[in-house]
């Protein structure tokens, strides 16, 4: 059953609630309340981007700031009972690769079954590798970040 609702995968496979979208009047609610404010800010944004995908394409490249954060959405999965959406995040911290999965039934996915709970993290970690090598934005965006981070002594 669809909930609309919209999670992260976390490292063991597991799911942590980032928040929900209404069909109805388009509201978006964000879950989790005790977080740093760019942080809330960066979900909010891909929330609402999420909201506002259009059906049809797989490549993109949205890129989303706030403070020190920058996100590069650079590819969409689709099933027939979810959508995967591939994320490279940048900040002070680091840089790392998200998967932020929402919970819909759509009509114009590849696979009947697949929901949230059918998705493997291998096959997450493969579009990820697929897409580095082949995504040249992305492959700009990390060799700029590595040339910045590792800079001087």
């Amino acid at each position: 059953m669809s909930t609309n609702t919209v999670f992260l995968m976390k490292k063991n496979g597991s799911f942590l609630k980032i928040g929900t979208i209404d069909d109805n009047t388009g509201t978006i609610v964000n879950v989790l309340g005790n977080m740093p404010y760019h942080l809330k800010k960066i979900n909010d944004q891909i929330l609402d981007y999420i909201k506002n995908v259009d059906s049809y394409s797989d490549n993109v490249d949205k890129i989303i700031t706030s403070g020190d954060i920058t996100c590069l959405i650079f590819k969409v999965l689709r099933w027939r009972r979810c959508t995967g959406f591939l994320v490279l995040q940048i900040s002070n911290v680091g840089l790392r690769t998200l998967c932020y999965l929402y919970d819909k039934v759509v009509h114009n996915a590849v696979s009947f079954g697949t929901d949230i709970y059918h998705v493997k993290m291998d096959y997450i970690h493969k579009q990820i590798e697929s897409s580095l090598k082949n995504n040249e934005k992305l492959k700009e965006i990390i060799n700029n970040y590595l040339i910045k981070v590792r800079f001087g002594i």
